[in-house]
């Protein structure tokens, strides 16, 4: 709704209106003329607003083909995406161009896959000429040719084809048999990481290329990005190429072009390349591949990488462009750190594979252990001689009386006997050693000699004793030294 206000510094009546968020403003001498002028906006202002709200009426029947026509003739799209739809959309119309839209089913749709893919199409293509046909029809129903959108009529997408970036070998083998132009495309694909087509490298001029800074200005493609260009910097040795082909291009302002015209499209000289050159069939776009594979394997940071391609954010590459080969995936296993060289050393024998061996100790009676579970065996006191009897089958102490034949030197070895044979040894030296034993117990010490003594006389202690009067109660025993 406009407004009028009188100005007493211009001395003018001002009317003040909006459009569509717009402020304008509009001086009048008068205020007669600029009750007229305001009366005049609102009326604009309220057919508008009818307009602008006002439906198309809903036609009942409409067919795919109708709906196609509709679509590409008011769309705004750029041509090259209008150049790719109408190449999707020709199967379509062939196959359903005469039906209505509110009438087709899931399985007609299904049909028209099958029909697709019997024809040798890849599942992502019938995915994208599906999606198509839903976009265009959700397009139908907000502009009011249908009363609703297609429903139920998606399909998968399938997987993406991994096609292994150009090797070195190929490269050069492409690059010997190439025309000037391909070749062109070849080395500023690889070192650039630009998309190849109108969109980036064929429409790349001479006037982006700073030779003297070694700055290339890429056209950024129209996939959201802020910036008209990106900066990509030169390599080094291809600096001297591209002031040659600098030279040679001095009246055509493209840096690819064929006789000194723009360039469009390779298809026609890229298929004559690849047939001389006898590598496999990759395709112009795979340089931009080979780029980020070999960027990011020679270490370059995915950040930069994705800055040079003109990538938003790292995505794309990770899930397309970077590709990885058996040599990183064998460097990926090897660099795992070696566990086991920092865990404690494994024990050699396990306790279930003890096996006896012998060992010379000072304490009699200890000389067999067992490795890696104790240290030595002592003189068995502690122990219980079932253990010993049934684990090891100790042998007899060198004092016993039970000697060992040259069979039972090693108890523990390949000619030891039998287990009951080597307990059955065992308790003789045991009961020996006992019984010998005892009897030092019992025996009495050999320097120790009994005494013969005679009565002696009663002492009247009431009486002083002298030594004339005391009798050698010693006689006739054997006499001693007196020590000391």
């Amino acid at each position: 709704m406009a407004t009028i206000r009188y100005s007493m510094r211009q001395k003018k009546w001002i009317v003040t209106w909006k459009v569509r968020g717009a402020t304008f403003h509009h001086e009048c001498a008068s205020e007669e003329s600029a009750l007229s002028f305001s009366e005049i906006q609102r009326t604009i202002s309220q057919k508008e607003k009818e307009r602008f709200t006002q439906t198309k009426p809903i036609r009942k029947s409409i067919t795919i083909r109708e709906l196609f026509d509709h679509h590409f003739s008011l769309c705004s799209k750029r041509p090259i995406t209008i150049k790719q739809d109408l190449y999707h959309a020709r199967p379509l119309l062939q196959s359903l161009g005469t039906k209505q839209v509110a009438s087709i089913t899931q399985k007609e749709i299904l049909a028209f896959c099958k029909s697709q893919k019997a024809s040798g199409l890849a599942q992502s293509t019938i995915h994208r000429r599906i999606s198509l046909l839903r976009s265009i029809a959700s397009w139908g129903k907000r502009e009011g040719y249908l009363s609703s959108a297609i429903e139920n009529c998606s399909v998968s997408k399938g997987k993406a084809r991994r096609t292994p970036p150009p090797t070195v070998s190929e490269l050069n083998a492409l690059l010997r048999v190439a025309v000037p132009h391909v070749q062109r495309v070849i080395l500023l694909g690889i070192y650039t990481g630009a998309r190849i087509g109108p969109s980036e490298l064929f429409s790349l001029k001479w006037d982006d290329v700073d030779l003297t800074h070694g700055v290339i200005s890429m056209p950024n493609a129209n996939k959201g990005s802020k910036l008209k260009k990106r900066d990509i910097p030169i390599r080094k040795d291809l600096i001297p190429t591209l002031a040659r082909w600098q030279h040679q291009d001095a009246d055509c302002p493209y840096v690819i072009n064929w006789s000194g015209k723009p360039v469009r499209k390779i298809a026609a000289a890229w298929k004559t390349a690849l047939q001389k050159s006898g590598i496999r069939a990759i395709r112009p776009y795979d340089l931009r591949h080979a780029y980020a594979t070999y960027s990011i394997r020679s270490g370059a940071d995915i950040k930069t990488s994705t800055e040079i391609m003109g990538h938003e954010n790292a995505r794309m590459i990770l899930e397309v462009y970077e590709h990885v080969d058996w040599a990183q995936k064998v460097r990926a296993i090897e660099g795992i750190p070696d566990f086991f060289a920092l865990a404690p050393k494994a024990v050699r024998n396990p306790i279930h594979e003890r096996r006896p061996r012998k060992r010379e100790i000072d304490e009699p009676g200890a000389k067999y252990c067992v490795r890696n579970t104790v240290p030595a065996l002592n003189d068995r006191k502690h122990l219980i001689h079932s253990e010993i009897e049934n684990q090891y089958g100790n042998p007899a102490d060198k004092d016993a009386d039970h000697k060992r034949n040259a069979k039972t030197q090693n108890p523990c070895g390949p000619e030891c006997g039998s287990q009951k044979e080597r307990g059955h040894k065992y308790e003789l030296s045991q009961q020996t050693e006992q019984k010998k034993l005892k009897e030092e117990i019992h025996k009495p010490p050999p320097f120790v000699a009994k005494a013969e003594y005679r009565a002696e006389k009663q002492h009247d202690r009431t009486q002083p004793r002298n030594d004339s009067t005391h009798d050698n109660l010693h006689d006739g025993a054997p006499q001693w030294d007196a020590p000391g």
